[in-house]
This record gives C-alpha cells, sequence and structure tokens, in this order.
C-alpha cells in the first residue's frame, strides 16, 4: 500500500494519507479549496481534505 506523507521540508511528517495499492505517480493541489487529488499506477484517484481541522 503508498502512502502520502505531508510534511513540511526537513521536519517531520504532518500526517500519512494512506488507501493507494499501486505507487503514486501524480499529485495535484486546489490551494482555495484545501482539496488534494493523488493518482497512482494501479489507476485509481483519490480525493483528500487538506483543510485544516
Amino acid at each position: 500500500m503508498a502512502n502520502l506523507k505531508c510534511q513540511q521540508y526537513g521536519r517531520d511528517p504532518i500526517e500519512a494519507l494512506e488507501g493507494h495499492v499501486g505507487r503514486i505517480s501524480a499529485l495535484a493541489y486546489q490551494r482555495r479549496g484545501h482539496l488534494l487529488a493523488s493518482g497512482a499506477q494501479d489507476a485509481s484517484v483519490m480525493f483528500w481534505n487538506a483543510g485544516k481541522s
């Protein structure tokens, strides 16, 4: 399973997002809507809420 780790450069990960089976090959971020989309080599696309909780 591939994990997507959100972190600031040179710091510990803020959060790990789990869900893809294949390697993550694409990533897109919508700045205003706080939406993160990731695509993997297993042909899956996942959407994540990247807003502050």
